[in-house]
């Protein structure tokens, strides 16, 4: 396909993403990936919708955020992605060294805190898990 179906494939991925049809956004995703194999938006949203479907594909989902935060020169977004991937496969070590990395190039984005939160309680550390998610919670 050309460049402009391309484009088209991946905001129909992306819509569908947004609609939670996870079998259409990863169809349209690895119809992007198929001629863009190191697209890095692209290998972190699959992966997004890979970790959201949960089980057997959240090895890969890993192995797709690994890509990603590698071409992007370690994105935080990605490093996001990828530190949730570890975080569902009880990787949980990696999962904290992984969003730290993220805090640290940008500490005052949320999204990573929470992420935080959600290591901490998934290693029993619910106190402070809860502690950060009050700080940021929404309003």
């Amino acid at each position: 396909p050309g460049p402009h179906r391309i484009d088209f494939v991946y905001i129909q991925g992306q819509i569908a993403q947004y609609l939670r049809d996870w079998d259409q956004a990863e169809a349209s995703y690895r119809t992007v990936l198929a001629s863009a194999a190191d697209n890095p938006p692209v290998l972190n949203n699959l992966a997004v919708v890979l970790i959201e479907r949960g089980g057997p594909g959240l090895n890969e989902a890993k192995q797709l955020a690994t890509r990603a935060t590698e071409l992007s020169d370690q994105d935080p977004n990605f490093l996001d992605t990828l530190a949730t991937a570890y975080l569902r496969l009880n990787e949980l070590d990696q999962a904290m060294k992984t969003i730290n990395q993220a805090i640290e190039m940008d500490a005052n984005n949320p999204a990573w805190w929470l992420t935080q939160a959600d290591i901490l309680e998934a290693q029993g550390q619910s106190g402070r898990a809860n502690r950060i998610r009050e700080q940021y919670k929404k309003p």
